[in-house]
């Protein structure tokens, strides 16, 4: 093997070297992806990680961004010694929120140019004790222009001594959701709700709607935001709160895209 050779072998070896290590320079504790299980969304909630440094050489963090504004991460120490940790918080806002929760975080390094992704879920509960049914998407299945459809939602029985009032029911659009061209209407003719009791809710699939003209034929969801105030029938003492209903629906009958 000649000079020339052997000199190819070592760089080529010091880079795979370097490549090895950066594949495996930073380990997260108890995992990149957190289940958090059930959480009462009435105050913030943080989530932390253990950041270890299994490489043998010094490694600095870049950065660390979270990919919803709910979210602020902080970070202990940016520069981490070979063998040593750090410690990544994320503080949630949860108050207001309710149903199922997926977050990132995405950790980039200096020395490696490496990039990490960070996750947690977890699954919001309402501390006023929100209508049962919200926390999970509602199919209507087919629907015809024109179609009227009826959904029956209850305060659970538990909450007996409070009595809830419906003060908005608005479609809203969530961000990296397409917007619809055709909404449907929700009405609610009681929007007094008594603990064990059912609310009806009556989404109509108007015809036609303004200048957008007709409904595009295929499967579409949409998400509306409900506003309550509540009042304590023991202590008069007032509160509200803020939930969103999922709908999913397939519109026959319609045009088809072009």
């Amino acid at each position: 093997m000649n000079l020339g050779t052997r000199l190819l072998v070592i760089l080529i070896l010091i880079c795979v070297g370097k490549g090895g290590y950066a594949k495996h320079s930073l380990e997260f504790l108890p995992g990149k992806m957190q289940d958090l299980g059930e959480f009462v969304a009435d105050e913030n909630m943080d989530i932390f990680w253990t950041v270890r440094n299994v490489s043998k050489d010094t490694v600095r963090v870049a950065s660390v961004k979270s990919s919803c504004g709910c979210v602020v991460p902080y970070i202990r120490d940016r520069v981490i010694p070979p063998g040593g940790e750090t410690e990544i918080k994320a503080r949630f806002s949860a108050k207001g929120r309710v149903g199922l929760q997926r977050k990132n975080l995405t950790v980039s390094t200096v020395d490696y140019e490496e990039v990490y992704v960070l996750e947690f879920k977890v699954k919001l509960l309402s501390s006023w004790g929100g209508l049962e049914g919200l926390d999970k998407q509602i199919d209507l299945g087919n629907i015809k222009p024109g179609q009227r459809v009826k959904l029956f939602l209850k305060v659970p029985e538990k909450y007996e001594d409070r009595v809830f009032f419906l003060d908005s029911l608005e479609y809203t659009h969530l961000w990296g959701k397409p917007e619809l061209w055709m909404i449907p209407e929700l009405s609610c003719p009681n929007r007094k709700m008594i603990a064990g009791r059912e609310i009806e809710i009556e989404v109509y699939f108007p015809e036609t709607q303004g200048d957008h003209g007709a409904w595009h034929n295929g499967e579409q969801e949409g998400d509306y935001e409900l506003k309550f105030t509540r009042k304590d029938l023991h202590t008069n003492q007032p509160g509200g709160s803020t939930q969103y209903l999922n709908l999913k629906w397939k519109i026959i009958h319609g045009i088809d895209r072009k």
